[in-house]
């Protein structure tokens, strides 16, 4: 099945997740075999997934393609613009500020303390940590 509900809210797997993200990032509406020849699969596996996306309002046909009509939520993900960007990158880039103010105070105080060592260090790590599962979960969306 194409779309699958979790706790109220749709969410794509597998070969209709890939047509979904192929479209999403897609500039113009594509066709069965641009489509198919983008994601790699077969054109008629990508027509069959792209009907029930079709039929369950998520993609759009027009004249010059499909094209995505409905965003669908997908857990650990948020959109910025038409992109979908993994919450972890958020999560890194609040840990990034705190470092960037912890060193901006002290450039500015020119006095480096045993907290603001401790904040840069706990902070960077938590930054760092965040952003290397974000690419780990971005990666594993793509390839799922």
């Amino acid at each position: 099945m194409a779309i699958v509900k979790n706790r109220g809210e749709d969410s794509l797997t597998g070969l209709p997740l890939r047509i979904y993200l192929y479209l999403l990032n897609s500039d113009e509406p594509k066709t069965i075999r641009e489509i198919a020849a983008g994601i790699g699969a077969s054109p008629s596996s990508v027509h069959y997934h792209v009907k029930k996306l079709v039929d369950s309002g998520v993609l759009e046909r027009g004249s010059n393609g499909y094209y995505v009509a409905r965003r669908i939520s997908i857990r650990g993900y948020i959109y910025i613009g038409s992109k979908l960007i993994p919450r972890l990158f958020i999560y890194s880039l609040f840990f990034l500020g705190i470092v960037i103010g912890e060193l901006l105070k002290i450039a500015l105080t020119m006095n480096i303390s045993y907290d603001a060592v401790v904040a840069i260090a706990s902070s960077g790590t938590a930054s760092a940590l965040l952003l290397i599962e974000g690419l780990e979960a971005w990666r594993r969306l793509v390839e799922d």
